[in-house]
């Protein structure tokens, strides 16, 4: 149940963030930040309706409650009181994430078809097998000539299978 309530995200009043927050001390301090001291974790049995309206309107409450600030200001009071939290992100935003930025995990690349594209590289590091992004994804049927050339299909036999579109 703690999923529904304590691991989960939240809308805050500019963007959304997350909290994993699985032990029962971790609950009562996000609880704490969040003005809620004197509510407690739903208990009973978890099955059963009244366990689950508990739980229902705790998730309620908190919703209510988060939307009310910043993720940059909630983000800053868990920090403080040790719950673990995040922002949320989507793709666009994380290359301009100054700790994406600053990790060299931006890469920049020529697509085909989309031009001058900026994306969140390799996220590890390894030392003895380092990873790096070579080119872009290839479009639909951009390598499918090579490919089947290289399985042994004529050049002629590819442009058939191109013409009765069987393959790209």
């Amino acid at each position: 149940w703690g999923r529904q309530v304590f691991y989960r995200t939240y809308q805050a009043s500019d963007g959304v963030l997350a909290v994993g927050c699985l032990s029962s001390t971790l609950r009562r301090r996000l609880l704490d930040v969040l003005g809620l001291e004197t509510h407690s974790e739903p208990s009973g049995q978890r099955d059963s309706a009244k366990f689950q309206v508990s739980v229902q309107e705790l998730r309620k409450t908190l919703e209510s409650v988060f939307v009310t600030r910043t993720v940059n200001e909630w983000l800053s009071l868990m920090k403080d009181a040790g719950v673990p939290a995040g922002p949320v992100r989507f793709t666009e935003e994380l290359t301009e994430d100054q700790q994406i930025v600053d990790k060299g995990l931006v890469v920049e690349l020529e697509h085909t078809l989309a031009g001058h594209l900026k994306m969140v590289g390799p996220i590890i590091n390894m030392g003895d097998t380092p990873l790096s992004v070579k080119s872009a994804s290839p479009a639909l049927g951009e390598h499918t000539s090579f490919i089947l050339q290289e399985l042994g299909y004529s050049s002629q036999e590819v442009e058939r299978l191109k013409a009765q579109r069987i393959t790209r």
